[in-house]
Formats: C-alpha cells, structure tokens, sequence
C-alpha cells in the first residue's frame, strides 16, 4: 500500500485536501502545498486551501471534491482549459501529440527508467547508477543516484544519506555536499526569498551577513560611546 501526506483544510465545512506525493515527508508535502498556493499556518495556526484564504482568489470552502490537483476540488472543462471551480486552478488542454508523450512519460516512470529517488516532476535524467539512499526524519528511504539522491537531500528537513554496499568509497559524503549547494525542489520556477525556499549554503551565507552587520554596527556604537 502506498502512503501519501494530506495537508486538510481548516475552513469552515471546506472539503479540500492537497495530496503529496508518495516520497514525500510532511514538511515536503507542507512546502509544495504553500507553492501551490495554500497558506500552512504553525503553532496553532490553520492550514487554509487557495479557496478559503481571506487574501486569496478563491470562491469559498470546497464542497465537492473532484480532481483538482491543488485542492482535489471538482473541476469543469472550458475551451482551452481545465478549471477548478473552487480555487480557480487551470490546466491547458493537452494536444494529442502531448497527451501520447505524457502516456509515455508516465509508462516510461512505471517501467522503472529512473532511480526511485528521482521525483516525478522533476524532469532531469539519472546521472548514473543507484549509489545511496536518502533518509527521512521518519526514517523513510529512497535509493538514487548522485544526482537525484543530492535533489532529493536538499528538498527533505531532516533528512540523511547513506552510501550503498557496493558504491564507491566517499559516495555520500559527495551527494551530501552537492545538496548543500541545491534549492529545494529544483525543478520548481519562480522567486525565493524565504529561508525554506534556499540552499543550505545561502541561508548560512545570509546568516554570516547578519551577523556581519551586527558586529559592525556595535563596533560603531561602543566607538560612539568612546567619542560620548
């Protein structure tokens, strides 16, 4: 059986679920759900879908679940596109050369073509052989190779890699140094200015700039205070 993280929506009567992916761990599942638009609160705070935010554009709580893959809400075909008719999602119509490719694309994923660590949007092909697997904070693996086992690394909080038996000698140490340098979930397009949506190694760097700035700016006031 195959397990799937579900984020609710706390809304009054809404119906909407966001559905991860099977990989997925729950802050990953949490990340791609803000992406699509959903607002994840903390501490107490609600889980909202696109339709019930206050700031959104949506029509109100969804009451009929369909097959929206944003808030699983019940979708109506127009001209060109297909729509929500909750959070207003829209999917162009594929053309029939399109729609045969993505049965292929999806028959090609079933076979097996690439590493069980590569995730299904993203695009990229295996850079080799199955070298490691990666970790979850739930303990939850997957094997890949060194390109898709470092995607994967740099998309999961928490997670850890570990070199197959038969891998060569520093393997992990390699896929782990490569995530620190990768954004989460790579294949994914748009600003990101938030610390979830950086690499290690920007957020460390954005830290060591604060940091700068603060000692610079008590240098100045204990100089101030020589001057007083």
């Amino acid at each position: 059986m195959t397990y799937r993280r579900t984020i609710t929506c706390d809304g009054g009567g809404c119906l909407a679920l966001f559905i991860g992916r099977p990989q997925w761990a729950a802050d990953a599942a949490k990340f791609a759900a803000m992406r699509a638009g959903w607002r994840c609160g903390g501490l107490g705070s609600p889980d909202l879908c696109p339709s019930c935010r206050p700031d959104g554009t949506g029509r109100g709580p969804v009451l009929e679940r369909g097959e929206c893959p944003v808030c699983t809400g019940r979708q109506r075909e127009l001209a060109e596109v297909t729509e929500c008719m909750y959070c207003g999602h829209q999917e162009p119509h594929p053309a029939d050369d399109e729609a045969e490719d993505q049965a292929d694309d999806q028959a090609a994923g079933e076979a097996g073509t690439r590493c069980p660590a590569a995730h299904p949007e993203d695009p990229t092909p295996c850079s080799g052989p199955v070298v490691v697997t990666v970790l979850d904070a739930q303990n939850h693996g997957a094997k890949g190779c060194t390109r898709h086992g470092s995607r994967l690394l740099a998309s999961l909080d928490g997670a850890r890699v570990v070199g197959l038996p038969d891998a060569p000698a520093g393997t992990a140490v390699r896929v782990f140094k490569l995530a620190d340098g990768i954004r989460p979930f790579p294949w994914l397009t748009g600003p990101r200015v938030r610390e979830a949506e950086l690499s290690r190694a920007e957020v460390r760097q954005q830290a060591a700039g604060t940091l700068a700035e603060l000692a610079d700016d008590a240098h100045r006031n204990v100089r101030g205070g020589a001057g007083d």
